[in-house]
């Protein structure tokens, strides 16, 4: 993780929000919960949405990133096998 930032806009209009996302220039989005339209809008704009997280926006960042390093390290095609 580069940067956070907890976005608290008072955008009461969902586009106005999903381009507000995409101004800051955001990669991923962690949420609580987006409409289907606003979510395939930022991701066709490039941007990974990752929904339905409930809790601290700190935590739910953290488990995704300890989730996302331990399949990564299973998945790793250039690791040595053990033999």
């Amino acid at each position: 993780m580069i940067h956070r930032m907890i976005l608290d806009s008072g955008l009461a209009d969902g586009w106005q929000l999903a381009r507000h996302v995409a101004a800051l220039g955001i990669n991923t989005l962690v949420c609580g919960g987006i409409q289907r339209f606003h979510k395939e809008w930022l991701q066709h704009n490039g941007i990974q949405v990752l929904d339905n997280h409930r809790g601290v926006a700190e935590d739910a960042v953290a488990a995704l990133l300890v989730s996302h390093v331990t399949v990564s390290r299973h998945n790793n095609p250039y690791q040595r096998k053990a033999r």
